[in-house]
């Protein structure tokens, strides 16, 4: 098994390269249109970092709740910035959207990224009432994941407020990643990436978890997201994986800003939408 390609998601994707930057555009335009109607709180620290960044964007009137989206990278690329398109639809809906920046490896390890966005949602909740969705992509799902096992799951007082999770792409077993380059930077070896593997661990929030997942990923992304219903069947939880046709790596993000999109409709809560 050649696990390095198991993973590597851009040389399988048409145009894979065009991708950050136009997440990067997207992005920016919509904080300079929230910035506008002053509903965008950018920046905010919750930490000491200079990565221990927070933005919020609001809607009009009270927010129903609260959507937490963690972006991926492979723990070690991106920011924010990249992302705040994907609360724009979200924000309509009446949802305010946190989006948190993280430390990357390997200037730091995968333990201390998953203290980062726990310190990071513990602000940001104190800021927003409400429900709590969380969402994370790639890298992100293992990291929302994570957050409802005991090993890192926030304080009592706001895994309460978990109304359900979404993992989309997410990556939920580790120890396959010994054995890739990327190991390098993330410096795993069997029994941190056993404590980092949400399949791994057992559930200790009880929200219903859905992982999603596009038809075209890789097969190892594919599997990855189908072992959580293998791992977690034994627990009183509900645990769901959806397979959208025709999505890659790279764009079975995008359902997030359609208000008319299953995946839109699973985050929001909303009835399903058929399409």
């Amino acid at each position: 098994m050649n696990w390095d390609d198991a993973y590597a998601n851009a040389p399988h994707i048409k145009h894979a390269e065009t991708y950050p930057h136009a997440w990067s555009q997207a992005s920016k335009a919509y904080r300079v249109s929230c910035e506008l109607g002053t509903r965008a709180q950018l920046n905010i620290d919750y930490g000491t970092d200079e990565r221990h960044k927070v933005d919020i964007f609001w809607p009009c009137g009270q927010p129903l709740g609260l959507v937490f989206f963690v972006h991926g990278g492979f723990w070690r690329a991106f920011d924010k910035n990249s992302w705040s398109h994907l609360s724009a639809a979200l924000v309509l809906a009446g949802w305010a959207v946190a989006i948190p920046s993280y430390r990357l490896a390997p200037s730091v390890g995968l333990e201390k990224i998953g203290d980062d966005v726990v310190a990071a949602l513990n602000h940001v909740a104190s800021l927003v009432q409400g429900p709590i969705v969380l969402v994370g992509h790639s890298a992100g799902g293992q990291l929302v994941t994570m957050m409802m096992t005991s090993a890192r799951k926030p304080p009592e007082m706001i895994s309460q407020r978990i109304v359900r999770v979404i993992s989309i792409s997410g990556l939920h077993d580790l120890t396959p990643l010994i054995k890739t380059a990327m190991n390098q930077d993330f410096g795993l070896d069997q029994n941190t990436a056993q404590s980092l593997s949400p399949a791994l661990q057992k559930p200790a929030i009880q929200a219903p978890l859905i992982c999603w997942v596009g038809g075209d990923e890789r097969p190892e992304f594919i599997r990855q997201n189908q072992l959580m219903v293998d791992a977690w069947k034994a627990y009183d939880i509900s645990v769901e994986v959806v397979l959208e046709p025709n999505k890659h790596h790279f764009n079975v993000i995008d359902g997030l800003t359609s208000n008319t999109h299953p995946l839109f409709a699973v985050v929001s809560g909303v009835d399903r939408c058929k399409e």
